[in-house]
Parts: structure tokens; sequence; C-alpha cells
């Protein structure tokens, strides 16, 4: 059976995206390993300075990510965009095309999954449906958004709501990769588990050892050195 021309353009908004939802996740879980290591080592407590680096480079990295995932222009790709190709040619998405895409003895279980997937015995995907994913994901990330466009994108002269809470921040991430999935269920009946990347390196050795022991801290280049030397401003 011959794939929807739509189904084909939403498979490659999705390679697009599905990197970008794996990047954040990265830089969710990390962020959170260092923050468990950090509260269970007193050592560790007292000047905030390093952990407060952290969680700003945490925040501004997630809200910039997730501001660009549901993003809604016309000429980017993000979830949002990708949901409401889906809702604007909901009718492509039949049923028998659906079970066609499994192999004959899974084709029994496939009319279950697409039952799951749209929400009931219908032929084919209904725009209520693909309106309910919108909702859920727009809502959810909806303050983190703003914060982002209010504070990190730009500089608003009258900001709007509340900063999120780090709870917000991962709730929307939540709502993104469970977006990303349903996504990738509606268009090849495939199942994505998890969107944290298994890092295969030790990645936790250099937190083992002694940064500095009681060494003086190397010299680097300072910024304050660069704008002494910087000759392309006007003068």
């Amino acid at each position: 059976m011959t794939t929807p021309t739509i189904v084909i353009e939403v498979r490659e908004d999705i390679e697009r995206l599905r990197p970008m939802v794996t990047h954040v996740a990265h830089v969710d879980d990390v962020f959170w390993q260092v923050e468990a290591i950090i509260e269970q080592n007193p050592a560790l407590h007292g000047d905030d300075v390093f952990r407060n680096w952290l969680g700003y480079c945490y925040t501004d990295s997630i809200v910039i990510g997730m501001r660009r995932l549901v993003d809604k222009r016309r000429d980017v790709a993000s979830l949002v965009r990708a949901l409401q190709k889906v809702k604007t040619h909901a009718s492509d998405f039949r049923r028998d095309w659906f079970v066609g895409m499994s192999s004959e003895f899974l084709r029994a279980e496939a009319h279950g999954w697409f039952t799951e997937i749209v929400g009931g015995q219908h032929p084919r995907l209904p725009p209520e449906r693909v309106q309910e994913w919108l909702d859920y994901l727009t809502t959810t990330a909806q303050q983190v958004e703003q914060f982002a466009n209010d504070h990190v994108a730009h500089v608003a002269l009258h900001a709007i709501g509340a900063p999120p809470t780090f709870r917000d921040v991962r709730s929307a991430l939540v709502a993104a990769f469970r977006t990303l999935q349903w996504l990738i269920r509606l268009t090849s009946g495939a199942v994505l588990m998890t969107v944290v990347p298994v890092i295969p390196s030790n990645w936790l050795q250099p937190l083992r050892v002694a940064w500095l022991a009681d060494q003086v801290a190397p010299a680097y280049e300072h910024l304050d050195d660069l704008v002494k030397t910087d000759q392309t401003a006007p003068l």
C-alpha cells in the first residue's frame, strides 16, 4: 500500500526533531545527575557560584530548546508544526494503511495499536485527536516558552507571567517526549521507549578526582584582556 505523502513529510520532520529532543533530554539528565552528586556531598555545599552557574546553563539550554520544539512559525520544523500538518491531513492517516505496514501475523495487534493511537475505533485519525496533543503540548510548555521569549531569547520590556520552576521545565520536556513518541507511533508504528541517550563512556570519571587539589588555579584568557586588546570597536 502506498504511503501517503504527508506521512513521508512528517517522518522527515521527526528525523529533524528527534535529535533536538534527545539533546535537551541529555542536558537534563546530566544536570540532574550532577545536582544529585552535589546535594549528597556536604563538602560541596557553601559557596554556590558553581552550582548557580550550572543552573543558569541548564535553564538557558532547556528553555531555548523547548522554545524551538514548540515554535509555531511556518518556516521551521517543530513538534507543533508537525502536529498541525498531521491535523490538516488527518484523513490521510487511515487504519487500513497503518495495519498494512505490519506483517500479516501482526495485523490483529496493529488494529489495536491504531485504535490506541487515534483514541477509538476510527477508520481514520480524527482531527480532534491531534488537537488534544496540540493542547497538551502547548499548554504544558506555555510558561517555559514565555520565559524563553521574555528573558532568554529576548529582553522583554514587559515580561509576562512568573518564571517556571524546575518542575515546570521538566514537565514540558515530558510533554515534548510523549508528543514525539505519539508521532513516531502514528507514522511508523514504532515505539520510542526512551529519549535519554545512553552515554557509552565513563563520563562521571572527571567528577571522581580533585580538579585543583592544593595547586593554584591555572591562568586563562580573561575576558577583560580581550576587551583591552580589541582593535575592532569604533574609536
